[in-house]
């Protein structure tokens, strides 16, 4: 009976360890307005991927070390007023545009 309670178990935390990944997105505030130009600049300076949206928003996306890739970016509406995400793992040391796109290496 034990044995069929640790198998159980083990299964359970398979499939939470599948479905809750560490390095799950995490959302990260951006504070005050940031305008298509600056956001496309610092996207540029970052070595990352600029993509105009729908509704004059606008988004900017990188590797989190400054390259290519999506696993850190910036999304903006048409207001300025913009969002961030970084993997779970990383721990953004400011919530600075060019932070969320470069220098968010800092591992928990």
């Amino acid at each position: 009976m034990q044995k069929i309670s640790t198998v159980v178990v083990a299964a359970v935390f398979s499939v939470f360890l599948l479905t809750h990944p560490a390095s799950a997105s995490k959302h990260v505030t951006i504070h005050g307005t940031h305008d298509y130009d600056e956001i496309k600049d610092k996207c540029d300076k970052a070595g990352g991927d600029f993509t105009p949206g729908d509704n004059n928003s606008y988004s900017c996306t990188t590797n989190c070390h400054g390259g290519s890739g999506d696993d850190c970016g910036v999304s903006c509406n048409h207001e300025g007023k913009c969002g961030g995400w970084v993997p779970g793992r990383i721990a953004p040391k400011r919530t600075r545009v060019d932070d969320l796109l470069t220098r968010t290496v800092k591992k928990r």
